[in-house]
């Protein structure tokens, strides 16, 4: 009886574990793809390797009218240009859900003066600003626009995690 006991609780503690990848939003790197003028990712052409660059543990909330996440200060430190001149700008990448990709980008700097005609997440202290081209619009170039994806929205909700 205790047996049985004891495996049940642990099939039920296993299947509410919020521990599967392919439940959680992450910033992947990108490993292969093609672009359609200076930055503009080719999507079908990307592929992502198995480098997470910001795990979802990491995304402390997101906030979809800002399109902006939280992340700590010391990780907004390791992917900005400011204090150690390399970061990870221009670095591309891919916000995935589990490895199945919802849209792609560069890290970018809000101190860059060199603009980009694709999706950018530029750290801002604490936040993480998912812009559409950077520094602004750019005439006649249309990015699409998946940042609130309702899957993202959707895993960001049930964690508790989604400001509106």
């Amino acid at each position: 009886m205790k047996v049985g006991l004891s495996l049940y609780l642990l099939l039920v503690l296993t299947a509410c574990s919020k521990s599967d990848l392919s439940e959680q939003v992450a910033f992947y790197a990108l490993r292969d793809f093609e672009t359609d003028g200076p930055y503009r990712i080719e999507e079908n052409s990307a592929k992502i390797g198995n480098e997470i660059l910001i795990p979802y543990s990491d995304l402390q909330w997101y906030n979809s009218t800002k399109h902006s996440f939280a992340i700590s200060e010391s990780l907004s430190r390791q992917i900005d240009i400011g204090l150690n001149s390399t970061g990870y700008f221009k670095k591309p990448f891919a916000v995935a859900i589990g490895k199945e990709i919802i849209y792609t980008g560069y890290f970018w700097s809000a101190l860059s003066s060199t603009g980009c005609d694709w999706t950018t997440a530029i750290p801002l202290g604490p936040e993480l600003l998912i812009q559409l081209s950077y520094p602004g619009p750019i005439d006649g170039v249309v990015v699409p626009d998946r940042r609130n994806d309702h899957r993202i929205l959707e895993i960001f909700r049930r964690d508790g995690k989604l400001v509106e």
